[in-house]
């Protein structure tokens, strides 16, 4: 059985993603959610390991990580929001 790839470059150079239908509608309720649990941070036991403590014995090290790693993953203006 042959199977189209679902990730592909157009000609324009853009990237197109072939998800069918019934994994859109997965993906419309998982990905809100998802993005909800990341919004709650390190102190949330459920994305804990999401987001380990890198420096246990600098409280400031750790601060400026989180805050790194919160506008490397784009969710910095989302945490600003609330």
């Amino acid at each position: 059985m042959l199977r189209r790839q679902r990730v592909r470059r157009t000609r324009s150079g853009s990237i197109k993603v072939d998800i069918p239908p019934p994994e859109q509608e997965v993906l419309r309720h998982v990905l809100p959610q998802l993005r909800d649990l990341l919004t709650l941070g390190s102190s949330d036991d459920r994305t804990r390991r999401l987001f380990p403590t890198a420096y246990a014995n600098d409280p400031e090290a750790e601060a400026e990580r989180v805050v790194f790693s919160l506008h490397e993953y784009g969710l910095w203006a989302t945490m600003q929001q609330d």
